[in-house]
């Protein structure tokens, strides 16, 4: 039995924002944000896009730092040993340092997972609520969960099941879980970070927009134009191997 981790109830395939088959723009102005799980699809302009890739670094000296075992040199530094030395010792040794150069060689500890910033804008060429109120709500559904709002008296059973489960090596019938847990949000395939990074799975965790970037229709004051700040970042960290290699020498 293959359990499906997917969340939220069995639903209709959804598409929002542009239809790319009814416009002149090229296609490789435009994102589309895929749920993994149901498909869903919203598709927007890019206005503009930034990644960021951190490694995080720590100095040899945070690891190895003699002070911790022998205080020696902090004492001198501040002046501690004055009642017991003489104090022209103590202000000789104020103001310097037992570390070196060796102990300050930075060592690499961890990469972060990815972390991307995206706006795009979505315009109602025919239908302001699909292409426009529609592809925002489908963004929000994306970054959001399913929360039960309590537990029922099944949970016992549910839980001795899954435990059951675990021990016997198989999984509860999805169905009976599905009555009790929620999920958290699924994950996203986003066609246009993909071009440069493979194999790499996505989770939205901001949606924001505000009324400067707003075009109303002036009678229905229905929304025709929205520009939407989104943030994502990347399941996992990443390889060297994941990010593709575009380019080569520099012409000589």
């Amino acid at each position: 039995m293959i359990y499906d981790i997917c969340g939220g109830d069995d639903a209709d395939y959804l598409e929002a924002g542009w239809d790319l088959s009814k416009t002149n723009k090229a296609k490789e102005l435009f994102v589309v944000i895929t749920d993994s799980c149901d498909k869903t699809k919203v598709i927007g302009l890019i206005e503009s896009w930034g990644v960021t890739v951190n490694s995080s670094w720590e100095a040899k000296m945070a690891q190895d730092n003699i002070d911790e075992k022998m205080p020696f040199t902090s004492i001198l530094q501040t002046g501690g040993l004055g009642q017991v030395v003489d104090s022209e010792l103590v202000e000789a040794f104020k103001g310097r340092t037992h570390f070196t150069k060796a102990q300050t060689r930075q060592i690499w500890t961890a990469i972060a997972p990815l972390s991307f910033t995206l706006e795009v804008s979505f315009v109602a060429i025919q239908s302001p609520v699909n292409e426009v109120i529609g592809a925002i709500q489908l963004l929000q559904r994306m970054a959001s969960p399913v929360i039960k709002e309590d537990l029922i008296d099944s949970y016992k059973t549910v839980l001795q099941e899954t435990i059951n489960g675990i021990r016997s090596g198989t999984v509860p019938d999805a169905g009976t879980l599905n009555t009790i847990l929620g999920y958290i949000p699924n994950e996203l395939t986003v066609d246009l970070f993909d071009k440069y990074y493979s194999n790499v799975k996505y989770i939205l965790t901001d949606v924001s927009f505000t009324d400067a970037d707003m075009l109303l229709h002036h009678e229905s004051r229905t929304s025709i134009k929205q520009n939407v700040s989104l943030s994502f970042t990347s399941t996992t960290s990443v390889n060297k191997e994941d990010i593709e290699q575009i380019g080569g020498r520099l012409p000589q």
